[in-house]
């Protein structure tokens, strides 16, 4: 982007700070690039006009203009489009939490255990005085039990 070294003499003539009038005008007509910026400065300055115009509201359209403010403060009767988004955003969410948890963990699991039956051949310890003895229990299950002297912690 091209500058010229007048530009910032062009901005100030048109905020009226300097009264040197033929110089800059002579100028804007020769450097295109300070015609372009008194083009922007003056839709700038129609702009802020426009924004800063107070609306009147006549005795006939107060009717109307209370029934907006009584609209917006009850909600009105319109559906709003951003609760729809988000209601089916969580629908969404909740479906994959769903679809996750059921593939991760199935409804009716294996019964978790050894395949095969489990024999104990020999049973030792090394904490002395201690025995120990194996055996299957009521449900076939093998347990290895280590009996402690009295009185002793380990």
């Amino acid at each position: 982007m091209s500058t010229c070294k007048f530009e910032t003499d062009v901005e100030r003539w048109f905020d009226g700070e300097t009264t040197s009038l033929t110089n800059v005008e002579a100028h804007i007509r020769e450097c295109a690039r300070c015609s372009e910026t008194l083009e922007l400065l003056k839709m700038t300055r129609q702009g802020v006009e426009n924004l800063a115009s107070n609306e009147e509201i006549a005795d006939a359209q107060i009717p109307a203009f209370l029934d907006g403010i009584h609209e917006g403060i009850e909600g009105g009767t319109t559906t709003s489009y951003r609760s729809r988004w988000a209601f089916f955003s969580l629908a969404a969410a909740a479906l994959v939490v769903t679809v996750s948890s059921i593939s991760v963990m199935p409804f009716s699991p294996d019964r978790v255990g050894a395949e095969v039956e489990t024999e104990i051949e020999s049973v030792t310890t090394d904490i002395e005085g201690a025995t120990t003895e194996s055996f299957h229990t009521d449900n076939d299950t093998p347990t290895v039990w280590v009996n402690l002297p009295d009185g002793d912690l380990w």
